[in-house]
């Protein structure tokens, strides 16, 4: 704490542990994680304790009204602010004050802890990862742990699974407040060329979702096979446009379900929808299939990806809970919709060959890892930020705990999952 410095307001008399406070005083004398009993003003007010974070980034986002109050009211209102981004070692990363943000997430949105987009005037290499004018505030709300998304992004990464895969975690403050531990991501739809998207040639980016998020959609429209499917890119789409996107579509679907035998390879990249498929299906994400499930159309073919928000996985919520069975193939994940690309594919001789020789050569060497060591040492990487962020949002793990919205699971209770998860797998 040396170098943390008392701010005294005038005509406010401040004693902290028995020690007077006075402007420009270094903290030296405190020590962290330890009660100090905090008076102002001869009025007792409550025992105060020092927090330190350590090895993420530290975000400073500054809105114009200085409140999160106009974006906090509706996602979709964008404020325009400043930003400063600092390394882990404090070093000044990316600083602007020309930046905007706004609220995203469905389900998540709800929550007290809240994601959030980025928008910048130019694409910036933010952390070294790569050039991007959007960028996603990843919040990882019903995850205490804060490692679940950034497991699966490592392990995509490892096998060089299209997309943005790489992210940082990072403290952030808003309007000088604490608002705890985030991932920093690269917004799915601002790096076309990363997925070898070509919109000059009629490819195109789409996502499955729920079916009553239809009026929360840009360019939905309903496959033959009663999937909500909505347009990300292009982002401007004419009646035309979205007609032709359709018929392509459902072309594929039709195809998907038309025979076991069909020649998988000519209508998709098999080796993306086997990747995407083994790491929903290790990691038992409920979403799979059904909900912000992303492929891409790219030169006559389909792709599976990118990846997206994995923080209900691992067993901790009641429709993954139990790893000895299929989940992300699995046609009746939720009562409201369903699912059926896993599925049709699954049972594609061709799809399923491949499935297993990935499966062998490329998966299990990086899970037997991540069990013995990876989720571990992530988990103490972060173990300091990640306390303050628990500390931070207490009430909000509570309530999610009280009310079944999650189930509290420990990191062995997660290593156990993923344990018993390949075994079954196997």
């Amino acid at each position: 704490l040396t170098d943390l410095m008392v701010k005294v307001g005038r005509k406010t008399e401040i004693e902290l542990g028995g020690i007077r406070l006075f402007n420009k005083m270094s903290c030296n004398s405190f020590e962290l994680e330890t009660e100090y009993s905090l008076v102002i003003n001869q009025s007792y007010m409550g025992e105060l304790q020092f927090y330190q974070s350590d090895n993420v980034a530290t975000m400073y986002i500054d809105t114009n009204s200085g409140n999160m109050d106009y974006i906090h009211e509706n996602q979709e209102n964008v404020e325009h602010t400043s930003i400063a981004l600092y390394t882990e070692n404090g070093i000044e990363d990316f600083k602007t004050s020309a930046a905007a943000m706004k609220g995203r997430g469905n389900f998540t949105w709800k929550w007290d802890k809240k994601s959030y987009v980025l928008s910048l005037i130019q694409p910036e290499n933010l952390l070294s990862m790569g050039s991007s004018n959007k960028w996603i505030l990843l919040s990882n709300a019903v995850d205490e742990s804060n490692i679940r998304n950034k497991l699966v992004y490592d392990i995509a990464s490892n096998i060089e699974f299209a997309g943005p895969t790489q992210c940082t975690y990072v403290d952030l403050y808003l309007n000088g407040e604490y608002n705890g531990l985030y991932l920093l991501v690269k917004k799915i739809d601002s790096v076309p060329d990363e997925l070898g998207i070509d919109l000059r040639q009629g490819d195109f980016l789409c996502k499955i979702d729920m079916n009553d998020r239809w009026e929360k959609l840009e360019n939905p429209f309903e496959s033959s096979m009663g999937r909500t499917v909505e347009i990300s890119l292009p982002a401007v789409v004419t009646e035309n446009e979205q007609a032709r996107i359709k018929v392509l579509v459902d072309e594929m679907e039709n195809i998907l379900v038309s025979n076991k035998d069909f020649n998988s390879e000519e209508i998709i990249d098999v080796d993306s929808w086997v990747s995407r498929y083994l790491i929903d299906e290790i990691f038992g994400n409920i979403d799979s299939d059904l909900a912000s499930s992303y492929f891409y159309y790219s030169d006559g073919r389909y792709y599976a990806g990118p990846l997206w928000d994995y923080d209900m996985t691992l067993g901790n919520y009641y429709r993954n809970e139990d790893p000895c069975s299929f989940i992300a193939k699995n046609p009746n994940k939720s009562s409201r919709d369903f699912s059926f690309y896993n599925g049709a594919l699954y049972e594609n001789d061709s799809f399923y060959e491949r499935t297993v020789e990935l499966y062998k050569e490329s998966f299990l060497p990086v899970l037997t890892k991540m069990i013995d060591e990876d989720v571990y040492s992530l988990t103490e990487s972060i173990s300091a930020a990640s306390k303050m962020n628990s500390i931070r949002w207490e009430d909000m793990y509570k309530n999610f705990y009280e009310n079944g919205i999650v189930t509290p699971t420990t990191i062995d209770d997660m290593v156990s999952y993923l344990d018993s998860r390949v075994g079954f797998l196997n």
